[in-house]
């Protein structure tokens, strides 16, 4: 009984150091509040549109360093991008491709930036609003003219004025925010190696506009929920429209390509789709052979059961044919038997009967000659 006692709590206090240790894991990967504001301070005052796909593309950092390098191979004929397995958040990104150098420039601070996404969307976006309050308050957010920014509740939404053109601002995140709070998390700062690439108006720079199709970007911000929603592409001609709800976006593990997540919580949730491309292709081509081979037996063993099914029934059908036969030819005996019987009875009965005649006969006449 002791040492049942004994066993029992020594389960119980390692699975209770077990809990805390993986809480504070939990803690200790998790972004705080200081560490969001640092990360999303250069992007921060971006349209919701373009900040989305740029909040998804850091979720799949190996493709962004592919895009790069296709940018750099392509600087001065672009090809069509179609053929690319890329995610469409990546495709979304070509035509910037000042912003596709700094995310593969910075793969530790992108990496970060996807990581927190995934680990706490809410949180992000609320760093996010909190950003923009703050650029609001120090008196820099009105002078941002290529930008429509509105109040939704308390959220602060950024719009391009055209659909089709896009202006992506650049700022010092040293200034535009005001007094920074978290001295020991200084907000990152790009700074520019080509400043012949914008044009400087107040506090904020400008790239040159990017025109864009109606439909290029597919995500944007649902503020009051916290997360991000997946945009309904409406046709050219605004007639019939067909209202449809809107979508959360959710991540996709397969275009991370077995990239490592942060956090313990996120790499638990996507760890059963983290096999590499090449082995999920490896995997298909087996299953896709495995089953031919078992459609080619299925298909010949379905062919020789319809030929045993068929060789059978004809079986059967001679059977029956030959049964009918002989029950024919056994009955057409028995008939003819039954017939030679009733001859051969006839026959009998006639004979005796003609005998019965003579012997009266012959009777008749003994008594006669008596008589006489």
């Amino acid at each position: 009984m002791k040492n049942i006692i004994i066993r029992f709590t020594i389960y119980f206090l390692f699975g209770l150091t077990s809990i805390s240790s993986y809480s504070n894991d939990n803690q200790q990967q998790k972004f705080n509040e200081a560490e969001l504001a640092q990360m999303l301070a250069p992007i921060a005052l971006y349209p919701d549109s373009l900040l989305t796909h740029i909040l998804i593309a850091s979720t799949y950092p190996l493709e962004i360093v592919q895009a790069q390098r296709w940018l750099d191979k392509n600087e001065y004929s672009r090809p069509s991008i179609e053929s690319k397995k890329w995610d469409p958040s990546i495709k979304a990104l070509i035509p910037f491709p000042k912003i596709i150098d700094k995310l593969s420039e910075d793969l530790t601070w992108t990496q970060n930036l996807g990581d927190a996404f995934l680990q706490d969307e809410t949180a992000l976006l609320t760093s996010i609003q909190t950003l923009r309050h703050k650029a609001e308050q120090a008196g820099n957010l009105s002078q941002m003219n290529n930008v429509n920014i509105t109040q939704d509740n308390d959220n602060i939404v950024i719009k391009t004025i055209e659909r089709e053109v896009v202006y992506v601002p650049y700022y010092d995140t040293r200034v535009v925010y005001g007094d920074w709070h978290w001295a020991h998390h200084p907000p990152v700062y790009w700074h520019h190696s080509n400043p012949h690439n914008y044009y400087q108006h107040n506090v904020f720079s400008w790239y040159p506009r990017v025109h864009i199709s109606f439909n290029h970007f597919v995500t944007t911000f649902h503020w009051h929920n916290r997360h991000v929603i997946i945009r309904q592409k409406y046709p050219r001609n605004h007639h019939n429209i067909t209202i449809i709800k809107p979508k959360r976006w959710y991540h996709n593990p397969k275009h991370r390509h077995n990239v490592a997540y942060r956090s313990v919580k996120v790499n638990q949730k996507y760890k059963t789709h983290r096999t590499s491309v090449s082995q999920n292709k490896v995997v298909i081509n087996k299953h896709n052979s495995f089953y031919k081979a078992n459609k080619r037996h299925i298909k010949k063993v379905t062919k020789a059961n319809s030929k045993q099914v068929q060789v059978k029934r004809s079986k059967n059908r001679k059977v029956v044919k030959r049964e009918k036969k002989q029950n024919y030819i056994a009955a057409s005996n028995y008939k003819s038997s039954k017939v030679k019987v009733r001859k051969n009875m006839n026959h009998q009965t006639k004979s005796t009967k003609s005998k019965v005649k003579r012997s009266s006969h012959i009777n008749k006449g003994k008594n006669r000659r008596e008589h006489y």
